[in-house]
């Protein structure tokens, strides 16, 4: 697996979640660095099953902005890119695209933002201009968390839409100090 970040992301991690149950991490960063992107390989190879939906959450430390940061390619946006390799090949995927729908979106702009560049150059503006407090930053994470998705494959052709489906978490590891001992060589443990 190989993720990729630019400067504000944090903590990144990917689950298979089967029959509304989350099963395993397929991979895990909670220290992530953009500038040490590298290369994952799982230490088993795992079964995957018709069904199966993969979960991946990128979170982004943002709370010293004074303005938002927009989603996109150059270093001074934001972008979550998870890459998966697979064997055997799939014939009808060559990949998978999610993003807030632009229905969605729409309806807390409250205009059209499709089919022209300058509706979107406007609709930039109107999310730059945004005056952030703590209120407007929870109603964002709200919109984020509820709104529709839409998902495109292979030649990115829209397939649907979709809601962040709610499933049955893995349990939590305590990996507190209280929960940590030295063994005789000064290695750390924990119980």
């Amino acid at each position: 697996m190989i993720s990729v970040y630019c400067g504000i992301g944090r903590t990144v991690w990917s689950k298979v979640i089967r029959n509304n149950t989350a099963q395993t991490y397929l991979f895990t960063a909670d220290q992530y660095y953009a500038n040490y992107q590298f290369i994952y390989r799982l230490p088993k190879p795992i079964k995957l099953y018709p069904g199966d939906e993969i979960a991946t959450r990128c979170m982004y430390s943002t709370t010293s902005s004074t303005s938002i940061t927009l989603g996109g390619e150059p270093l001074e946006e934001e972008m979550c890119l998870h890459v998966f390799v697979y064997y055997p090949k799939m014939t009808n995927m060559a990949g998978c695209v999610s993003r807030i729908s632009t229905k969605q979106w729409e309806t807390i702009y409250n205009k059209s933002i499709t089919g022209n560049i300058t509706s979107q150059n406007d609709f930039k503006t109107w999310l730059q201009n945004m005056e952030w407090t703590q209120e407007s930053r929870q109603t964002w994470q709200a919109f984020y968390s509820t709104a529709e998705r839409e998902r495109s494959t292979s030649n990115l052709n829209l397939t649907g839409t979709f809601f962040i489906p709610n499933y049955v978490d893995l349990n939590e590891i305590d990996c507190s100090v209280h929960n940590k001992t030295r063994t005789a060589n000064n290695s750390t443990r924990i119980r």
